[in-house]
């Protein structure tokens, strides 16, 4: 039986997004401010306080930086030490629904609503990467090895290398798209295949 062991108030609205860095619990809300938490004590942070313009459904903190994704398209970096924006970008126009911080390629990658997956450096925000990949909502992503899997709205899941974005497989889960995915690394194979591969069917 599980019981809350800690229970954080503070936010005006519902709260959309929370990411956890091995130090503070940073959360994004309706009330259009992403705040931090401090698990040991179950307080905000008042040091850390960021308001922003449209709310932020998704955002990933890690390395000293807090990446938020705002629902008018605007992706920004904020130093997690000096409580300052580092950069700042809106490429589509298009509410952000993913990002994950890759540390071992020092990528971040970023989906929207319309299926458009950015690749940035993380510390300067410069464009590496971009994918139109027009799937609907890219709701989550995923990477194993060298290996990239995309959880879309419209296509189900995509699967790239992470070597040279080729696109190794696809395949749809149910009708209604996929909204993670796991990889359960005990039960290795050596490739990615379409619904219906005699290896992925034994």
């Amino acid at each position: 039986m599980f019981q809350a062991k800690t229970v954080l108030n503070g936010h005006a609205g519902p709260i959309y997004a929370a990411s956890w860095d091995g130090e503070f619990l940073y959360s994004s809300s309706g009330d259009k401010y992403v705040t931090r938490w401090n698990l040991a004590t179950g307080q905000q942070d008042s040091s850390f306080t960021v308001k922003l313009e449209h709310a932020a459904y998704i955002l990933e903190a890690g390395n000293q930086s807090c990446f938020i994704g705002c629902t008018d398209g605007t992706l920004l970096c904020v130093d997690t030490m000096s409580k300052k924006i580092v950069w700042e970008h809106n490429f589509f126009g298009n509410a952000w629904f993913s990002i994950l911080i890759d540390l071992a390629r020092n990528w971040l990658i970023a989906g929207d609503s319309e299926g458009n997956l950015v690749v940035l450096e993380p510390q300067s925000g410069k464009r590496i990467l971009h994918l139109p990949l027009a799937t609907g909502k890219i709701r989550s992503l995923t990477i194993s090895e060298n290996t990239c899997f995309v959880s879309t709205q419209l296509i189900g899941v995509l699967v790239f290398s992470c070597e040279n974005w080729n696109e190794l497989a696809s395949w749809e889960p149910n009708e209604l798209g996929s909204n993670a995915v796991f990889v359960n690394l005990k039960k290795k194979r050596n490739h990615y295949c379409r619904k219906g591969c005699a290896y992925c069917n034994q």
